[in-house]
């Protein structure tokens, strides 16, 4: 399901751990904060393997931290099979707009940026880091024409961040340059 084969080491453990009620609080934060920890190690497939064994971890939050560690591996394979997951069996995370940022971070960083802007235009409501993330997404990808578009969105519907302006400059030529640094000269601050 998750393109994953189990881990041994990791499923004899977590197989114990399955036997216990995993539905109060401490239990959670305390599989969230072991998925967290297994996550900064970059063991992605370790990750996966606690997830798909612990129905409690499927949360925004969990969702958000595996959708982080694929981003940072550049795994848009492991990306695409958890969204796919999360939109079948979780769709209320879908509409979270913490999740999505997070979403569009992954697809933008690994280079699917088609997917990254699906994802946006589905949102229903945006905030600066769900405009941010599509700004340096293409910027990164050296789409200049497509980054100054959302750019000129991110200005109408929300304040640009530095990471923005810095990231739209880097790919505009120099009359879009311009522009870019005149909004800044009338009053949107770095």
């Amino acid at each position: 399901m998750f393109l994953l084969r189990p881990i041994t080491r990791a499923t004899g453990h977590l197989r114990t751990l399955n036997t216990t009620s995993t539905t109060n609080k401490s239990e959670y934060t305390h599989l969230l904060d072991k998925l967290r920890d297994i996550c900064t190690r970059r063991h992605l497939e370790e990750a996966f393997t606690l997830f798909h064994n612990f129905k409690t971890l499927h949360s925004p939050q969990a969702y958000a931290t595996l959708f982080h560690v694929c981003a940072n591996s550049k795994s848009v394979q492991h990306g695409q099979a958890l969204h796919h997951h999360m939109l079948m069996h979780n769709p209320f995370c879908a509409n979270d707009m913490y999740t999505s940022n997070h979403v569009i971070n992954m697809y933008a960083k690994c280079g699917s940026l088609e997917c990254a802007q699906k994802v946006f235009d589905e949102m229903s409501q945006r905030n600066v880091v769900s405009w941010t993330a599509m700004v340096s997404g293409y910027a990164q990808q050296g789409r200049g024409d497509d980054c100054f578009r959302v750019f000129s969105g991110m200005v109408y519907e929300c304040l640009p961040t530095e990471f923005a302006y810095a990231s739209v400059l880097t790919v505009c030529d120099g009359d879009r340059g311009r522009q870019v640094f005149r909004r800044v000269e009338v009053g949107l601050k770095l």
